[in-house]
């Protein structure tokens, strides 16, 4: 299934590129890339069975083709990390985090107003379809989409959840043969959301 994870290196390459800056002043100062990277979901924080996945990234068209233009800010306060896991071949969870401090990206209403536009996916020639899906919210504000697409006879799907949680504004996706399970979507990004808002959490005293 190596498609499936190519697909993952796909959208987390190009999705969070949905992003035009519009700053405001700093309050917050932004984290480092490692202090921003202690929030990522590590494998001891998943269900046994879960593994790291170090497939390199890779290029290749661009999975959205509506979202195709977009570029990352290039920003000094910019600041975003990656990681992505599977379970066997499928399912993949990926997991993206940005942060500039208290300063407003941009992320996530661009990235919901480019989404919301979206109908379809394209991977190797192949198309399928894209639209938003019902689900809780995620941190202080959210949007989910749901994708489904055939790839060399296989059904697949992904569910790909933006959110904004404090200073932090994230994508989540996970993919997998045929539907994925609702519950086991919601399990890694309860878990990933939950590490996120212990960052935000006041210091005992």
């Amino acid at each position: 299934m190596i498609w499936c994870r190519r697909l993952m290196t796909l959208v987390a390459a190009v999705l969070l590129a949905v992003v035009y800056p519009t700053w405001a002043s700093a309050v917050t100062k932004a984290p480092t890339q490692k202090e921003l990277r202690a929030r990522l979901l590590t494998v001891s924080n998943l269900p046994i069975g879960w593994s790291v996945d170090n497939q390199p990234a890779s290029g290749g068209e661009t999975l959205f083709p509506c979202l195709a233009s977009f570029e990352e800010p290039k920003d000094e306060h910019f600041v975003s990390v990656t990681t992505q896991f599977q379970d066997g071949p499928v399912p993949v969870f990926a997991e993206r985090l940005t942060s500039s401090g208290s300063r407003v990206s941009g992320l996530f209403s661009s990235a919901v107003r480019a989404l919301n536009r979206c109908r379809s996916v394209k991977l190797n020639g192949q198309h399928g379809s894209i639209g938003r899906m019902s689900f809780p919210l995620v941190g202080s504000a959210s949007a989910a989409y749901a994708a489904s697409f055939t790839y060399e006879g296989t059904p697949a799907g992904l569910d790909l959840i933006i959110f904004r949680l404090g200073i932090y504004e994230g994508l989540l996706v996970y993919v997998d043969a045929g539907t994925p399970k609702v519950g086991a979507v919601e399990a890694l990004v309860d878990r990933a959301v939950a590490k996120i808002a212990d960052a935000l959490a006041p210091a005992s005293p």
